[in-house]
């Protein structure tokens, strides 16, 4: 939920402005806002979890982002004509994390695999038909790669859907899919950077 505001603070410290004319920007911390009251007012109850069990899961969840991120990377290399060389930054790497928490994490993970999913299990879908359903909302989440980035949409993303959303199915946690969502996502871009 700080995403957005991290995002600003690092721009600033690297560029010393804020471009705080891009209606994303505004966006995401409306979003972050929002979850932030709700999470506030409704005050869920957390399944209760041994620091074991957390610890495995987020070392899961880090791996398959990892993991994922380098394959899908290699793929993405592929539809990318124009590469730039890759010298990443400390203050670059620190904005591109908080911009995929604020993006995917923040939005794709809690929609598809929190909000969805559970509404389908409080319907008595069977677990697989959801697993296979939310994957194929990403997919169409992500339609507009459709004639630009058509190797992200048939095969990245699909792929991404059924690895975050098994995640999900195992640990009962989106935590374990933001996680690896936000580690995919940056392992991807840095992979396909040094292609």
């Amino acid at each position: 939920m700080i995403a957005p505001f991290a995002k600003l603070i690092i721009e600033f410290l690297s560029t010393k402005k804020v471009s705080m004319v891009e209606a994303n920007v505004w966006y995401e911390i409306l979003i972050s806002i929002c979850l932030l009251v709700v999470l506030l007012s409704y005050r869920p109850k957390l399944r209760k979890r041994s620091v074991n069990e957390i610890i495995i899961w987020l070392t899961i969840a880090v791996v398959v982002g990892i993991c994922s991120g380098v394959l899908t990377g290699n793929i993405l290399s592929i539809q990318v004509s124009e590469r730039s060389p890759y010298h990443p930054t400390i203050p670059f790497i620190l904005e591109l994390l908080f911009i995929q928490l604020g993006n995917a994490a923040v939005i794709e993970e809690p929609l598809l695999r929190g909000f969805l999913w559970g509404f389908l299990l409080s319907k008595h879908w069977k677990v697989h038909w959801i697993w296979l359903i939310q994957a194929g909302l990403f997919m169409l989440a992500h339609i507009y790669y459709l004639g630009t980035f058509n190797y992200s949409l048939f095969i990245i993303v699909p792929f991404s859907g059924l690895v975050f959303g098994l995640l999900v199915w195992r640990s009962k946690s989106i935590g374990t899919s933001m996680i690896a969502h936000v580690n995919a996502d940056l392992k991807m871009t840095e992979n396909a950077g040094q292609k």
